[in-house]
C-alpha cells in the first residue's frame, strides 16, 4: 500500500501557513510543480495593480525547529549545492522561508545577503550541509516591510554581482539598448566616486592617512564628480588632516585650525550651491569657530589656576582673569550663533544632510560645558545644566532628522554626542539616550551605538581608552593650551622660552624620581631670566633647574631637569647603594603622601637652600 511520509504532511502544513500569512498581504504565491531548489515565486501587488517586485521561495517547513537558547534565531541546514546556487548564482532574489507549523510562525532569510554564508562557501570546507541562522525577528507578516526593503536592496546586490561579472566588450554593445548615455556615465561616475570614498573611510580607519588623503583629492579634483562627492571628499581631507594631527599629538589649539579651514574649503566649494550643502558647510565653519574660542577658554581657565597658586603671579592673575571673564563671553556668543543655525535647521528643505553638521557644534561645546560647573571663581556657576539641556536639544534635533531620513548610523552618533557635556547616569542625556537606542533597527548600527554608550561609561569612571582622540602628554598639553593662549609660538624649539616650557612641562612632578628611593629629595636649583619669565607668564617654577638630594647619605646633585638629573644621580650613588629603598611603582606624589613628604623634608630642604647652594637667582641661564 502507498502511503504519504510525515514529511510530506509536514511540507503541506508549512505550504499553508505560507499562504495563510502572505495572501492577506495582497502577495500572489505561485507554486512551482518541477522542484530545483525554488518552491515559489511571490509577485507584490499595490491595491489591485503589480508593483513590479518579484522575488523566489524555497520553504522549509518543520514540526520541531531548532530555536537557539536564547531564541533569536532558528537554525535550518541546507546541502552545499542549494546553499551555493542560492547565495552566490541566482540572479534573481530569493528568500530562504522556514515554517514552524507547530507555532504557527513563519522565518525569512536573504541568503545573498548572508556575509557568514558567503564566506564561508567562498573559503570553501569538506562538509556537504551548512547550517543557517534564521533571525527569529524576520518574521512574517510582523517584518514584511522589512522584508520589502530587502528585496529592493537585492535587485542593487544582484545587479552589481551581474555588472561586474559582464566582460568589457559586452557592457560596451548593451549601450545601444540604454537610452541617454550621457546620464548613464553621470551616473557611473558618481557611483564609481562612492566606491573611491567607501576606500577612503578604510584607509581612514586602517589611518593610512597620506594615501587616504591623496585618493580623497582625486575626488576632490576630478571635474567629471558631482558637486555631493567632492563635497564629501573635502569634508573627508578635513578629517583626515585632523585625525593625523591627533595621532601625532599636535598641541591642541592647532586642531580647531584644522577644523576651520577644511569648513572654509567647503563653503568655498559650495559658494554657488546647492542650498543643503552650503548650509552645511555654513555650521561646520560656526561649530569650528566655536572650538577655537574654547580651546582659547581652556588656556586661560589653565593660567587662572596657575597664577593662584603660590608659584603665581598675582598681575598676572588678575590679567587672566580679566581675560577669561571676556573669553567665555565669546564663547557663549558663538554658541548663541550655532543655536540659532540649529532652530533654522529644523524647518530646512534639506535638513536630512545636517545631522552630522548639528553633531560638530555639540563636539566643539562638549569641554566648554562640561568645565562650567567646576568655575567656581566666575558668574558661570550652576549654569552647566544649562548647557546640557541646550546641547541635548541640539543631539534630540540631529536624532529627529536621521530618523526622518533613515540615516541610522546618524542616529548612533547623536546618542553618543549626547553624552558628551555630562558624566553620569543619573543625567536626562544617559535617560535618552537608552530610550533612542531602542528606535536603531540595524543590529550591527546599533551595536556600535551600545559599544559607544559603554565607553563613556568606562570614561566617566576614569579610565582611559584605546583609541581616545588625544593621547598626548597631558602636563605637555595644559602648556601648550596656556602658551596659545597668550599667542605664544610653540614651534621654534631653538627658543630659550620654548625649551624651558617643555623642560616645565616634563618636570610637572617629581613623582617619578623620588619612587627611586625613599630617601630621595628634590628641590629647586638655579632659577636663570627665562626661568623667571616663565614663573611670571605661566606660574610655575618647574622651569628652573632642579637638585637632587639623599638625605640619608647627605649626597647632592644639580641637573638642568629631572630626566638626565636622576640618571646622573642613580649612577653615581643609588645603583651601588646597600640602603637603597624603592616606593612601591603605584606610589603617587599627591594628597596625604605629599602633605607627608613636605612636612618631612620642609626643615632639610630650608636649610640646605639658605646655605646658597641650592635655590638661588642667576643671571644667566
Amino acid at each position: 500500500m502507498i502511503q504519504k511520509s510525515l514529511q510530506q504532511d509536514i511540507d503541506r502544513a508549512g505550504d499553508r501557513l505560507l499562504r495563510q500569512t502572505l495572501e492577506p498581504l495582497g502577495w500572489v504565491l505561485t507554486g512551482i510543480e518541477e522542484d530545483f531548489g525554488i518552491d515559489h515565486v511571490v509577485q507584490i501587488f499595490a491595491g489591485d495593480s503589480p508593483d513590479g517586485l518579484w522575488f523566489k521561495i524555497q520553504l522549509k517547513s518543520s514540526a520541531s525547529s531548532r530555536y537557539s537558547a536564547d531564541g533569536t534565531f532558528v537554525s535550518v541546514e541546507l546541502d552545499l549545492d542549494h546553499s551555493k546556487h542560492y547565495a552566490l548564482e541566482l540572479r534573481d532574489p530569493v528568500f530562504l522561508i522556514h515554517a514552524d507549523i507547530q507555532a504557527g510562525r513563519i522565518f525569512w532569510s536573504a541568503p545573498q545577503l548572508d556575509n557568514v554564508l558567503i564566506r564561508t562557501l567562498e573559503e570553501g570546507n569538506n562538509s556537504s550541509t551548512v547550517t543557517i541562522r534564521i533571525p527569529t525577528s524576520n518574521t512574517i507578516p510582523d517584518a514584511a516591510g522589512k522584508l520589502l526593503e530587502t528585496v529592493e536592496k537585492l535587485y542593487i546586490v544582484l545587479g552589481n554581482r551581474t555588472l561586474v561579472a559582464t566582460s568589457a566588450s559586452s557592457f560596451a554593445e548593451s549601450l545601444q539598448y540604454q537610452p541617454g548615455e550621457d546620464k548613464l556615465r553621470e551616473e557611473f561616475q558618481r557611483k564609481n566616486d562612492i566606491l573611491k570614498l567607501r576606500r577612503v573611510q578604510e584607509l581612514v580607519v586602517a589611518k593610512q592617512y597620506p594615501e587616504a588623503r591623496s585618493r580623497a583629492r582625486v575626488v576632490v579634483s576630478d571635474p567629471d564628480s558631482s558637486i555631493e562627492n567632492r563635497f564629501w571628499a573635502e569634508d573627508k581631507i578635513g578629517s583626515i588632516d585632523w585625525a593625523e594631527a591627533v595621532t601625532r599629538n599636535a598641541p591642541q589649539a592647532e586642531l580647531p585650525a584644522i577644523l576651520l579651514s577644511s569648513a572654509q574649503n567647503l563653503q568655498l566649494l559650495t559658494k554657488k550651491g546647492p542650498s543643503h550643502l552650503k548650509f552645511f558647510a555654513l555650521i561646520a565653519r560656526k561649530a569650528a569657530e566655536l572650538d577655537q574660542l574654547v580651546i582659547e577658554n581652556w588656556g586661560l581657565t589653565i593660567l587662572l589656576h596657575q597664577h593662584r597658586t603660590p608659584a603665581g603671579n598675582p598681575l598676572m592673575g588678575m590679567t587672566a582673569y580679566v581675560d577669561h571673564a571676556f573669553s567665555t563671553m565669546r564663547v557663549i556668543a558663538k554658541y548663541n550663533q550655532c543655536l540659532r543655525l540649529a532652530k533654522y535647521a529644523r524647518n530646512f528643505n534639506g535638513r536630512w544632510i545636517l545631522p552630522g553638521a548639528l553633531i560638530k557644534i555639540v563636539h566643539a561645546a562638549a569641554s566648554f560645558v562640561a568645565r562650567l560647573g567646576r568655575l567656581k571663581e566666575t558668574e558661570m556657576e550652576g549654569s552647566a545644566t544649562e548647557f546640557q539641556s541646550s546641547i541635548l536639544q541640539i543631539c534630540k534635533l540631529a536624532a529627529w532628522i536621521a530618523k526622518e531620513s533613515g540615516d541610522q548610523e546618524a542616529l548612533a552618533l547623536s546618542i553618543s554626542a549626547a553624552l558628551l557635556g555630562v558624566n553620569s547616569q543619573e543625567t536626562d542625556a544617559y535617560r535618552w539616550a537608552l530610550r533612542t537606542l531602542d528606535q536603531i533597527t540595524d543590529s550591527g548600527v546599533r551595536g556600535k551605538a551600545v559599544e559607544l554608550i559603554e565607553r563613556h561609561l568606562l570614561r566617566w569612571k576614569g579610565e582611559k581608552l584605546e583609541g581616545d582622540s588625544y593621547s598626548g602628554d597631558p602636563a605637555k598639553q595644559l602648556i601648550e593650551n596656556a602658551a596659545a593662549s597668550l599667542g605664544v609660538d610653540l614651534s621654534d624649539e631653538s627658543d630659550p622660552l620654548v625649551r624651558g616650557l617643555q623642560i616645565a612641562a616634563r618636570d610637572n612632578s617629581p613623582e617619578r624620581v623620588l619612587r627611586t628611593c625613599e630617601h630621595m629629595v628634590v628641590s629647586l636649583g638655579a632659577v636663570g631670566p627665562t626661568a623667571r619669565r616663565i614663573q611670571m607668564l605661566f606660574g610655575t617654577q618647574m622651569a628652573a633647574s632642579k637638585v637632587f638630594h639623599c638625605a640619608l647619605h647627605d649626597y647632592h646633585l644639580e641637573a638642568r631637569d629631572l630626566d638626565s638629573g636622576l640618571t646622573e644621580f642613580k649612577s653615581k650613588y643609588c645603583d651601588s647603594c646597600p640602603d637603597r629603598a624603592p616606593r612601591p611603582v603605584d606610589w603617587k606624589f599627591i594628597g596625604a603622601n605629599k602633605q607627608e613628604f613636605s612636612a618631612k623634608y620642609k626643615e632639610f630642604v630650608g636649610k640646605f637652600n639658605a646655605s646658597g647652594a641650592g635655590f638661588r637667582f642667576t643671571p644667566s641661564d
